[in-house]
């Protein structure tokens, strides 16, 4: 029975020449848009074009919470198409296929979006399933349930949201393809949907509160999710203008409709793999206090900082959102420099943008190897204070290819970034719940990063797949930290 952070990640480690191949049920392949049937279907309007806003530009907004705003139905259009957009299309097997702006691994999308809303104009209150594919919401319950997610989320405001955007993770849409490691998969990509969803509300102005921590059975109940199939994992709520009243005493809520529930069925024929069950019920039990401070965060060892260079002009050649609906997983690296200025670019976007609720749990490194006037190496980033330093010079494309599952692409990118986290002091400091936050903020970064290449025409593609011992000792890290993800960039073919 796994009942730790660190358990899961060694329990479903890779090791070099060990993984067992296992052939793929074609025919139980999971549906990868959700549909109910029965309920009701609300349309939703155009979403607005937002003109060309530069990347940086967003990063400096800082959301506010005094002035609760009106959000009608055509801006939640646009946040929604904003945090997760069809991006393109393709045809295999004479089948439709589609590709989106958020990062997930295996292109198999667990993540799905709900809305609590209160007070929307243009929407009545209720609770809804966003269908990307459809471009509408499926009305999952009526009625006003501002309170229950006042009282279930651990949010620190003093007022009802307004709107709620809840992520979950459908277990065996990422399990069918990679088994028990798939809850790994399922932060990171809940991470990478997130990354999109806080970059739009700051993008249009609007206030938020970011919260991983929550009671997971009410929350589960008020979306329709059939918690044995599919989980909350992340929350974001836009403040009201009404007081919630923290002493209310609510009456329980009614059980979700029966087609609610087979909405979570996306397969014939689902496999269960315990190992995702018992480290997500090992992360039911929250932190005591609502309110998460900083996990001890300890910076690596280097002998010399240098300050991220921030550049005069604050365009890109393209700007957001074009070059989110722009990001793919591309990995026709060429052996070719990264310039300097877009090197500063991407630490300034990955530093600004990282930090969000004053939490810092995870260490951010980078393997240089074609970078303008940067001498190759393992480097360390600070975001909190933006420095980066070198832990050791050195080459390293080819190892982390092999690193890689032996992905010999990998080694003709410019930079490698690597993120980590001391999973032995996130257990002793938060219990297994801090698992959730470490990947989920290492999947957000890594978006981030995309969305920054994306933004300079360089491309990016993230690695989720390493052997986890080789990974330790490529970066030399201590015992206890363990590697979370890695991610690539560079230049790519035309």
């Amino acid at each position: 029975m796994i009942k730790s952070a660190k358990e899961y990640h060694d329990h479903t480690g890779y090791k070099g020449n060990m993984i067992s191949g296992h052939q793929l049920d074609w025919f139980n392949q999971p549906t990868l848009f959700k549909d109910y049937k029965g309920v009701t279907r609300i349309p939703l309007p155009e979403p607005e074009t937002l003109s060309a806003v530069p990347l940086n530009s967003i990063e400096a907004f800082k959301p506010e919470t005094a002035d609760p705003p009106l959000i009608d139905i055509n801006t939640l259009s646009t946040v929604l198409h904003l945090t997760c957009a069809i991006t393109a299309k393709a045809k295999y097997s004479g089948e439709n296929y589609y590709y989106r702006s958020a990062a997930s691994a295996g292109a198999l999308y667990p993540v799905e979006i709900y809305l609590v809303c209160s007070n929307v104009e243009g929407l009545d209150d209720g609770v809804y399933n966003y269908s990307i594919l459809k471009n509408l919401l499926f009305e999952i319950r009526k009625g006003d349930f501002s309170e229950y997610i006042s009282t279930g989320l651990y949010a620190d405001s003093d007022n009802k949201p307004a709107v709620s955007f809840i992520l979950s993770s459908i277990f065996f849409r990422s399990s069918w393809k990679y088994r028990d490691r798939a809850y790994r998969y399922h932060l990171l990509d809940t991470g990478h949907v997130m990354a999109n969803l806080i970059l739009a509300l700051q993008a249009l102005n609007l206030p938020f509160l970011k919260t991983d921590n929550f009671n997971d059975t009410d929350i589960n109940q008020l979306i329709g999710a059939d918690e044995h199939k599919e989980a909350a994992l992340s929350a974001v709520t836009i403040p009201g203008s009404i007081k919630a009243d923290k002493n209310i005493q609510l009456p329980p809520l009614k059980k979700p409709d029966v087609n609610i529930l087979r909405a979570c069925i996306v397969s014939g024929n689902e496999i269960d793999y315990p190992a995702i069950r018992e480290i997500h019920d090992a992360g039911r039990m929250y932190p005591l206090s609502k309110n998460i401070a900083d996990i001890p965060y300890n910076t690596l060892n280097t002998d010399e900082w240098t300050d991220i260079e921030t550049a005069d002009d604050t365009t890109e050649d393209i700007p957001y959102p074009e070059c989110l609906f722009r990001r793919r997983s591309k990995r026709n690296f060429i052996d070719e420099e990264i310039s300097r200025t877009d090197f500063m670019k991407i630490l300034h976007t990955v530093s600004e943008v990282s930090r969000i609720n004053n939490r810092e749990i995870i260490h951010t490194m980078f393997f240089a190897e074609k970078v303008e006037n940067l001498a190759p190496g393992l480097y360390y980033l600070n975001r909190p204070v933006k420095k980066f330093g070198m832990m050791k010079p050195g080459l390293y494309g080819n190892k982390i290819a092999n690193t890689c599952l032996n992905q010999g692409w990998l080694k003709n990118a410019g930079i490698h970034f690597v993120f980590s986290c001391n999973l032995e002091e996130l257990d002793k400091t938060y219990g297994p719940r801090a698992y959730r936050y470490a990947m989920m903020d290492a999947g957000r970064t890594g978006q981030l990063l995309y969305i920054a290449a994306a933004s300079l025409g360089l491309g990016c593609c993230g690695i989720g797949a390493f052997y986890d011992d080789e990974a330790l000792e490529l970066t030399g890290l201590n015992d206890g930290q363990q590697i979370l993800y890695f991610a690539a960039a560079g230049k790519i073919k035309a």
